[in-house]
């Protein structure tokens, strides 16, 4: 399967007569849609697909996206991948972790399950914690990882509680970022240690088409930082960037990887309205993502920072 380089903006006229399936592979692979004359792809009249309104983390919605991503999750944050960002932590039993952003608890459990550590998920969807919840209980997780409802707005952990703070593709989409940044800062130990994986932009100030169509597809509104602008946050607040890291190319492969056989599923679930629906939304979301970065002007990057008292060795990140 070829990267994903078109947006749902290059359907042709007459495409909602081509079959779903049909549809997704051509938006993911960058190929216009060609409808015959008088009637559907391939020349099949009267193919016409309804597909309902799409809301988001829907049941459906869920179902699709653990069905790309995996169990757990609603983005591609591979076990593997997780268990290397996290790294430069050096996570262990006796350590209390913070995860902003939780979504359905998929990474948080990871680290539960790969390093003992203790994990609190945080995140401001109810359906999803919900989930999230039940799905931690039925792995025996509810205590060791449980996902919690919190407001980034006015979010107030206790000072002093935590060893680390991990925040995966979530913070451009916060819109109060410096606030939340200040008290997660508050929260972290003496030695606390903060990693974040985020979309950033290239190129602070600077507008391109590209950035345009990708903020304007957005669930809700974003607003990327440069790389630069989360250093000098962070190094302002008594904490020492250790690790910056582009991974635009490493999230390019994990995304392709997760949807190499995903047609399969579109095959076998495509007939259901609400499905189809969430299918769209996921496609059209991560081909406006990937065209992104494939530019340049968007990227995703790894930033680990510790406090700059703290005297530890980074691991073998």
């Amino acid at each position: 399967m070829s990267q994903a380089t078109a947006a749902s903006e290059r359907r042709t006229p007459g495409s909602a007569k081509v079959p779903l399936r049909l549809r997704l592979k051509a938006w993911w692979n960058g190929d216009e849609i060609r409808v015959k004359d008088g009637g559907g792809a391939a020349g099949r009249k009267g193919a016409v697909e309804q597909i309902e309104p799409f809301e988001r983390w829907n049941e459906a919605h869920l179902r699709v996206a653990q069905a790309i991503w995996g169990a757990g999750m609603i983005g591609p944050t591979l076990p593997e991948e997780i268990q290397h960002l996290v790294k430069p932590l050096g996570l262990n039993p006796a350590m209390s972790l913070l995860h902003v952003g939780a979504g359905l608890g998929g990474p948080g459990r990871v680290m539960a399950e790969s390093f003992g550590v203790w994990v609190t998920g945080l995140e401001a969807e109810r359906e999803l914690v919900k989930v999230g919840m039940a799905l931690a209980e039925k792995a025996g997780l509810a205590k060791k990882a449980p996902v919690v409802i919190f407001d980034p707005d006015s979010f107030e952990p206790k000072a002093g509680s935590f060893d680390a703070i991990v925040s995966f593709g979530y913070l451009f989409s916060v819109k109060n970022r410096m606030r939340l940044i200040d008290v997660l800062d508050n929260a972290l130990k003496a030695n606390g240690q903060m990693l974040i994986t985020d979309f950033v932009v290239a190129r602070p100030g600077a507008e391109s088409q590209i950035i345009a169509d990708w903020l304007a597809g957005e669930p809700e509104p974003v607003e990327p930082w440069s790389v630069e602008q989360y250093k000098v946050t962070l190094e302002g607040r008594d904490l020492e960037v250790r690790i910056v890291e582009d991974r635009s190319d490493k999230l390019r492969e994990q995304v392709v990887k997760c949807w190499a056989d995903q047609m399969e599923v579109v095959n076998a679930e495509a007939g259901c309205p609400r499905y189809a629906a969430a299918l769209v939304h996921e496609v059209e979301l991560w081909t406006r993502r990937m065209r992104a970065l494939e530019s340049g002007d968007l990227r995703h990057c790894r930033i680990y920072a510790r406090r700059k008292s703290s005297s530890n060795l980074l691991s073998d990140w």
